[in-house]
This record gives C-alpha cells, structure tokens and sequence, in this order.
C-alpha cells in the first residue's frame, strides 16, 4: 500500500518492480508455451480477475478465455464491457450493463472485438496470473453466475443452449429477487 499523497507515477513502478520481480523464468517459459507474451498474460489474468470470485474457478475461467481466443470467438466478458464504458464516462455504476453499454464502440468491448482487449481492465492478482498460465483443460465456452449461490459461483458451459439455460434461468432468479423486496 501507497500513502494517500503517493503521486501516480510511483505507484506505476512499484507495480512494474513488483512484477518483475514476480515474473520468474518459470512463468516466462510457461508463457511461451501458451504462445503468450508477457504482456498477453496480464490482460488474460485482468480478465480473470474481473470476472471470478472464487479461487478455484480461476482456471476455468482461464479455460473458456483461451478456448474462445483458440476458435475465433468473442469473448463477450462483462468486465471489459464495464471498463469500456468507465473509459468513456458513461458507466452507471449501478451493478447493471445496459445495452448502450454492449453496443459501445471501444476496442475493450469484447461482445464486439474478436481477441484480446489492448490492454488490461484491471490489476490482476498472482492467482489470477497462475491462473492464466495454467488453465484448465476443458471444452468449456461459456460460463454464466450461479443464481442459487452468493458467493460469485459460476456455471460452466460448453454448449451454447445449455449457456442460454443458464443465463434464462439467472434473470428468472433477478426478476424474481428484485420483484420480491
């Protein structure tokens, strides 16, 4: 942690002193195995980070990264949908993703933009980055928050329509909570 009067360019090289020394050979040749660049990693791992509450569906939230990036298909993560929209000043803050937010032009909008965003969308953790190095070895392409759960619980998918199920069934659980208090 940095004192509030920290300017932001010191708190930029802590982060890249930190990395660095964090950035082992180990997790260098790693990423190389995956055909990833450092740099590639650290978006992957910001994603992971934005989008799993939960330790152990890192990797597979890793898993459904990579199989989307292997077969072409738009990652349509939430996070960078909120990002995009923080970037341009037009985030509401009010835990919902309106559709002005899905049609933004911005080439961190993942619904829109096939591949990576061109940066991260936030600070990954060290889990996150392990996780990004090694993700799980699934056929899963989706994945959707687990309604009966409150702890960020997810479902994972590989088949568009079992997703669709999933997704249908959390708005039924939102419609109902939000009608119910």
């Amino acid at each position: 942690s940095y004192p509030v009067d920290t300017k932001p360019a010191a708190v930029i090289l802590g982060m890249v002193k930190r990395f660095r020394q964090e950035w082992t050979p180990e997790r260098a040749d790693r990423a190389r195995a995956l055909r990833m660049s450092p740099r590639q990693i650290v978006i992957v791992a910001s994603l992971i980070e934005t989008e799993a509450k939960l330790k152990e569906e890192r990797p597979l939230i890793a898993s459904v990264i990579y199989n989307r990036l292997h077969k072409g298909i738009a990652l349509g993560i939430d996070s960078t949908i909120v990002y995009a929209s923080k970037l341009a000043g037009k985030w509401r803050n009010d835990g919902r993703v309106y559709l002005s937010d899905v049609n933004r032009r911005s080439p961190y909008n993942t619904r829109i933009f096939v591949g990576l965003p061109p940066g991260p969308v936030g600070a990954p953790g060290e889990s996150s980055i392990d996780a990004a190095l090694n993700p799980a070895e699934t056929d899963y392409l989706y994945y959707v928050r687990e309604p009966s759960r409150d702890d960020g619980a997810h479902n994972f998918y590989s088949k568009e329509a079992d997703f669709e199920r999933g997704v249908r069934a959390l708005r039924e659980w939102e419609r109902t909570r939000v009608v119910g208090r």
